[in-house]
Parts: C-alpha cells; sequence; structure tokens
C-alpha cells in the first residue's frame, strides 16, 4: 500500500463517516507503507487527532513529525482552527519555531527542476504534477506514454509543500518557468507536443497557454484544479481557439471539486468548437486505467 492510497482512503473516509472513522483507519493502516512517511500523512493525523478529542495524542505526532524527524508543515497548517485545542501548548510551540526555520531554509534551496537533457523523440510530452507531490509521482503517472513513442519530461515544481513534495500556488509565475523551461528544451523543434498535467499542475498549464505564451497540439487534464477559470475563462477560450490544441480531460466521480471545474472547462470548449474529450472514471485521483483512456488519443 502506498502512502498516497492510504491518504486518500483517509481522506474519503473524512467526507464519508467523519474524523474519528478516518482518525481509526489511519492509526490502523499507518505502519503499512513501506516509503518513509512524509509530512502530509503527519498533519493529517494531527488534524484528525484533535477532530477526534486527542489533543494529547495530536502533540505527541507533531513532536514527532518536526523535533524528532526534522520534518516541516508550511505555516497555514499551524494556523488551522482545527488545532486551536494546541494552540498554547509548549510542544505546539516549539514545533512551529522549528518547522518555520525549516520551510524558510527550503524555499532558499528550491529550484524548479526539469528531466529533459536531450531530443529522443519527435514527440514530446511535458509533464506537471499536482500539489503535495513530485517528479517521481509524475512518473508513476505518465511513464506510459514512452512506450507510445513519446519523449516523456517532468517539471517540478520550486515551491515547496513538504518535505520532498512540492506545490503550484494559483497565481505563483510558474507559467514564466514552464515558458522558459520549454523554450530551453527546444519545444518548437518537436513535430508533436503536449503537455499533461494532474490537480493543480492543469491550472499551470491553463495559466501558460493562455494569451499565447506557449502552444502544443494536446492537453491532457487528469482531476483538474483550475480557479483560473473563476477569472480568465474567455481569454483562454481564445487562447486555445487560436492555438488549435485539442483536449482531453479525465475526471474521477468522487472528485468534487475537479468535477466542477472540468464540467465548466468541458462546457465552455464546447461551446467554443474547442475539439475536448471528456471522460468520467471511477474513483477518486488518479484513475487506475489512465493509460487505456489515454492511449488512444495519443497513439
Amino acid at each position: 500500500m502506498t502512502q498516497s492510497e492510504v491518504l486518500n482512503t483517509a481522506l474519503q473516509y473524512l467526507l464519508d463517516k467523519g474524523a474519528e472513522e478516518a482518525y481509526s483507519y489511519l492509526k490502523s493502516n499507518f505502519g503499512r507503507c513501506d516509503e518513509p512517511y512524509s509530512s502530509q500523512i503527519y498533519s493529517l493525523r494531527c488534524c484528525l487527532a484533535v477532530q477526534s478529542g486527542n489533543a494529547d495524542e495530536a502533540l505527541c505526532i507533531m513532536n514527532e513529525a518536526v523535533i524528532e524527524k526534522e520534518l516541516w508543515f508550511r505555516p497555514e497548517f499551524f494556523d488551522d482552527e482545527v488545532l486551536a485545542p494546541v494552540w498554547k501548548s509548549e510542544i505546539y510551540k516549539q514545533c512551529r519555531h522549528k518547522s518555520d526555520r525549516l520551510y524558510t531554509e527550503a524555499r532558499q534551496k528550491a529550484k524548479t527542476f526539469c528531466t529533459w537533457d536531450r531530443v529522443r523523440a519527435n514527440r514530446i510530452m511535458v509533464a506537471l504534477h499536482g500539489n503535495g507531490q513530485s517528479v517521481s509521482d509524475s512518473k508513476a503517472v505518465w511513464q506510459f506514454a514512452e512506450e507510445l513513442g513519446w519523449q516523456t519530461e517532468y517539471i517540478q515544481s520550486k515551491e515547496p509543500d513538504s518535505v520532498g513534495k512540492f506545490r503550484w500556488e494559483d497565481n505563483s509565475s510558474a507559467p514564466y518557468q514552464i515558458e522558459a523551461i520549454c523554450g530551453n528544451i527546444g519545444w518548437h523543434d518537436y513535430d508533436e507536443r503536449a503537455l499533461a498535467g494532474y490537480g493543480s499542475g492543469c491550472n499551470v498549464i491553463l495559466r501558460t497557454l493562455n494569451g499565447g505564451m506557449l502552444e502544443c497540439e494536446k492537453i491532457i487534464l487528469v482531476s483538474p484544479y483550475i480557479p483560473m477559470l473563476d477569472t480568465q475563462a474567455d481569454s483562454l477560450y481564445r487562447s486555445l481557439v487560436s492555438s488549435g490544441s485539442e483536449l482531453m480531460v479525465i475526471c474521477c466521480k468522487g472528485d468534487s471539486v475537479s468535477g466542477s471545474y472540468a464540467s465548466r472547462l468541458v462546457k465552455g470548449a464546447m461551446e467554443k468548437g474547442i475539439p475536448v474529450k471528456f471522460i468520467e472514471a471511477e474513483g477518486s485521483g488518479v484513475p487506475k486505467n489512465l493509460a487505456q483512456q489515454v492511449k488512444p488519443y495519443i497513439e
């Protein structure tokens, strides 16, 4: 069982059965992952412990993560009102102080990263991760494209989300980072180009395409989180019409937020005559049969 699977299941428990059931599930399955535990899972454990009336356990979890293992949390985690019952604790204050220092150091060191090193095919797909992910997570999702003749490369944000994981802020400079990277890798030298994203990576892709900063033939968006639609939908559609891009949008039935964004995007694209294929998959997160769904679109 992967850490992502445990996290997604715990969050589904939280939605369907409440904090106590989610916390019980997380406690029972915490030791079942082979990979080192990230601050993501520790932060969820802390919040669920408090919500379940176990403030002392929450402080022990926080102490283990920050003081013992030197993991860190983003500052807004400590401001979450869910944690209000432990705000006056000395352990909380010590953890916050150390975590803030570690987070600041991580921000200073982080840089945008791309896996590209040379031309290996005549078609290129560049994939962007979602919040709380990394290049490794993207590779696990999109590596099937290599077997279909696409040189598949990955971009990792410079915005840290937790130790070893990254995020894309809604209004950050990410589109300029993507434009610069694609310029450096000879984006226009390839015969065919695709941009693929998961979650918040989809928002970055559409922000980059908006206004003609970058062009590509195929756009694949999975479980899209795209708040840019709230303010830039009209200009986005104009850019997509102008570039002649084709859209593929995949959303799982269990994802209410991304489902709403996906429906709005698909409806708007269809109204503007933009080629778009929409697939509603089972489950939540990344569909397990993603490769089979995408293959006919990119072969």
